[in-house]
């Protein structure tokens, strides 16, 4: 997977790898599980088979407090993990990938799509 990743400052997109995603995402499930009831969670997988692997980080984030939502595709509940948002395989939002991290002291957010084949 690559995608577009947005410069906040420079308000552009461009191509990044799935690695660089991965760190991105990682970095910013730390931060919220370290903010604990300060942080708010909203994040998109495809299918639920990409969110199993880290069922266990959304989990730690809601035993430390966070206000946490999933949405993917599957009609499973999140396991612990808050608030689920199923999604239908035919929504525009089953074919994102999206971290957004919210609180008084910080905001973070990545997103991505398939991109090319």
């Amino acid at each position: 997977m690559q995608a577009r990743f947005l410069e906040v400052h420079g308000a552009r997109s461009r191509v990044v790898s799935r690695r660089t995603l991965s760190t991105v995402s990682h970095a910013l499930g730390m931060a919220a599980t370290a903010l604990g009831s300060d942080a708010v969670v909203v994040a998109c997988f495809e299918r639920r088979a990409h969110f199993e692997p880290r069922l266990h980080a959304y989990q730690r984030m809601v035993e430390r407090g966070a206000v946490v939502a999933v949405a993917h595709v599957g009609s499973r509940a999140t396991d612990g993990c808050g608030f689920h948002v199923p999604l239908q395989v035919d929504d525009t939002a089953a074919d994102v990938w999206a971290l957004a991290v919210f609180s008084p002291t910080l905001c973070g957010f990545v997103c991505a799509t398939e991109h090319g084949t």
